[in-house]
């Protein structure tokens, strides 16, 4: 997948990339020899936490990997032109974030939420025919369902 990316997008690296085995040398080598700012998107930074938190040594792993990838990306903040980074959960506590400080988390300003978020109608207009197949399988209403996606989705809660 990396040496794809850097083939495809001929980035010089001066060094065998097969022999480039961590992600994090992977991504320093191309920022630097990339001559163009570059954008990075990530999705779902966090699914790799979230599905490991009953597996402490995995997390740890996945944690250790993730803060050390920011770490790259901020030292290499002159060479980034944007960077957009989703996740369902957060993870104040790991300190993945302690070496990209620079970050403004837009997840709570209001003119952003059709961005990072569905309105009521977007979810009413795409998502029916999985609700109502929840609904199928759970044997409770759509109502229920909507109702609970509403407990668990609508908004954030904010805690000392």
């Amino acid at each position: 997948m990396y040496k794809d990316f850097i083939q495809n997008n001929n980035i010089k690296i001066n060094e065998n990339i097969d022999k480039i085995t961590h992600p994090v040398k992977l991504f320093k080598k191309a920022v630097r020899s990339s001559d163009k700012p570059i954008v990075i998107l990530i999705d779902e930074y966090d699914c790799q936490l979230t599905h490991n938190l009953n597996n402490p040594e995995l997390y740890e792993q996945f944690r250790s990997l993730i803060c050390s990838f920011f770490l790259s990306v901020k030292a290499n903040q002159k060479k980034i032109r944007f960077i957009f980074i989703t996740g369902v959960t957060r993870h104040s506590n790991t300190s993945i974030f302690s070496g990209l400080n620079n970050l403004t988390d837009i997840t709570t300003f209001q003119q952003f939420g059709t961005l990072v978020g569905f309105t009521e109608d977007e979810i009413n207009h795409y998502f029916a025919p999985f609700i109502e197949n929840a609904a199928k399988q759970l044997n409770t209403s759509i109502e229920n369902i909507k109702a609970e996606l509403k407990d668990n989705y609508d908004g954030f809660v904010l805690m000392n």
